[in-house]
């Protein structure tokens, strides 16, 4: 697609505009009438993101302006569980958020199929048990509050396990944890662990994995729908809804402490993978035909 600067873009009587984070700054400033879309740029995770203790996706203070009223004509939501998490924190939204599925976990389903091709790429070995670890932004984070523990634990671990590190891109301005994001990476690669620097492999990682170690990152979620079990770290309970996916999902996985064996906690998460699948069904609807949804909701919304 086409760049085009925001101050540029203000100018323009467009058909129909696309978002997938919420505005800020000048990107909140297009006319009142000109339509507007919200695509969520990972599975909705039911995070609390402001000081109001508001859901960060569909709070009344993202998704509406003073005087203005509703930002967007329409929010896609992956499933219809989202889509009530949606409404119940703005009833607002009714007719307003529509389920789509999602995208992403499309491709990633596609992608999947060719899970020894990934390991090759990525240098993994067949008999490898490959743990992908998780970070989000914030002071709840994993890398905020379990960085040193979990280090310690997976550097002592050689074969047949390897790690892979995957850290939110935006670590550093979001959260005000004091730690930097590079300096994080570089630690976790002088011990050997393969990292996502530049946030571009993150789906290799995931499809590669065995299991994950995670937060309330969204990654957790795509493990999850892959089948693939994930162990938590603790987050504290205002960091997220209660009822959120990470809430139903944690009853039934496993958590690890610093004073887990993690080699112990790994088995026993691959063991009882099963476990969890009850929940997992409600992540997403729609697997398969995101795409035409999308264009269908699309047409709808240009015709009105």
């Amino acid at each position: 697609m086409k760049y085009v600067n925001i101050l540029h873009a203000l100018t323009k009587d467009w058909d129909l505009i696309l978002y997938v984070n919420h505005p800020w700054g000048f990107a909140a400033w297009f006319a009142p009438f000109l339509k507007k879309i919200y695509i969520n740029h990972g599975l909705y995770a039911g995070k609390i993101n402001n000081a109001h203790g508001e859901d960060g996706v569909y709070g009344r203070r993202r998704t509406t302006r003073p005087h203005r009223g509703l930002l967007y004509d329409r929010m896609f939501a992956a499933s219809k569980r989202e889509q009530d998490a949606a409404i119940e924190a703005n009833p607002a939204l009714a007719g307003r958020v529509v389920v789509t599925g999602s995208l992403i976990v499309d491709e990633m389903k596609v992608d999947s199929v060719d899970r020894e091709s990934t390991r090759a790429r990525l240098g993994l070995q067949p008999d490898d048990c490959v743990v992908h670890v998780v970070s989000t932004w914030g002071k709840a984070s994993l890398a905020a509050t379990m960085e040193d523990t979990l280090l310690a634990a997976a550097s002592n671990l050689g074969a047949p396990y390897r790690f892979l590190f995957s850290l939110h891109p935006r670590f550093d301005k979001l959260g005000g944890t004091g730690k930097a994001r590079n300096e994080i990476l570089k630690r976790w690669a002088s011990k050997g662990f393969e990292i996502d620097e530049a946030n571009e492999r993150w789906r290799q990682f995931v499809i590669a994995s065995d299991v994950a170690i995670a937060d309330h990152s969204s990654l957790a979620l795509y493990h999850h729908v892959l089948g693939k079990p994930v162990i938590y770290v603790r987050v504290e309970g205002k960091a997220l809804l209660h009822g959120s996916p990470f809430h139903l999902l944690g009853k039934r996985s496993r958590y690890f402490s610093g004073d887990d064996d993690l080699r112990a906690v790994i088995s026993e998460a691959i063991a009882k993978t099963d476990a969890v699948s009850v929940d997992i069904d409600n992540l997403v609807d729609h697997v398969g035909n995101a795409g035409v949804r999308h264009l269908q909701e699309m047409q709808k919304l240009l015709r009105s």
